[in-house]
């Protein structure tokens, strides 16, 4: 009986301690996607982002003379709420600027760990853990 306990706790440990490196995993290749993508500036605001509570959005504005504004909400509500936030801020931000182009949404909260699959691989490995 103990040596089935001790296989129970070591099996969610193994799934505890794979969730935090898939999860820093994800974070790091939404990171170095936007790194190909948002301007240099957006960046530090970025990983600001990332490790901000959801749910969350962010939107950036730039143009072509080297201006740029980028915004995130966090904490909101809901996801369509953390959108308007970020716009919202984006706008205001860009008007102040005068920035030509739009504002918009690059990134909304996605929770990095991807729940769906945590999800199923908890009812495919769980389900027998329980006593």
């Amino acid at each position: 009986m103990q040596i089935s306990i001790m296989i129970r706790v070591l099996l969610l440990l193994f799934l505890f301690v794979s969730q935090m490196l898939m999860a820093k995993n994800s974070a790091d290749l939404v990171v170095k996607k936007a790194e190909s993508i948002l301007p240099k500036k957006c960046l530090f605001y970025f990983k600001m982002y990332i490790n901000a509570k959801s749910p969350k959005a962010f939107a950036y504005a730039y143009d072509s003379q080297e201006k740029v504004t980028c915004r995130f909400s966090s904490a909101s509500k809901n996801q369509a709420r953390a959108n308007e936030v970020a716009l919202a801020s984006c706008q205001k931000s860009r008007k102040q600027k005068k920035i030509v182009h739009p504002c918009k949404i690059y990134h909304v909260d996605a929770n990095l760990s991807k729940p769906q699959e945590k999800i199923a691989f908890e009812k495919k490995y769980l389900l027998n853990l329980k006593a």
